[in-house]
């Protein structure tokens, strides 16, 4: 099952600098997968009008094929979190419960960072 894996991080954020070479790494390792480094600096503008506010980094938003949210929050930040999210999306053993704005927005904030499908 492919999986579109967006990283929600701020560009000053020491912690999120040093997570995206373990971002990378997996990235690299997970052929069929899509993966994203989101500035939410950069889209400030989308995140307000989607209500979504990300106050702990870093956090990931994981989709499915189908585009079903099987993640979405904060996490360590070790390239193992990231494989073991990734496995329990992928063989849809995890799914985001609807209780937060990013995940009741995530198909909102997908079409707008990777164009509609």
């Amino acid at each position: 099952m492919s999986l579109k894996v967006f990283c929600l991080c701020a560009e000053w954020c020491r912690t999120c600098g040093d997570f995206r070479l373990a971002f990378d790494e997996v990235a690299r390792a997970r052929d069929g997968d899509r993966f994203a480094w989101v500035d939410v600096e950069t889209h400030d503008d989308l995140l307000l009008r989607l209500d979504i506010e990300i106050e702990t980094f870093p956090t990931l938003l994981i989709l499915d094929a189908q585009r079903n949210v099987r993640f979405a929050g904060p996490v360590t930040p070790f390239a193992e979190t990231v494989r073991r999210l990734c496995r329990s999306s992928g063989d849809g053993t995890i799914a985001a419960p609807p209780s937060s704005a990013l995940v009741l927005r995530a198909q909102e904030l997908i079409e707008a960072l990777d164009g509609p499908h």
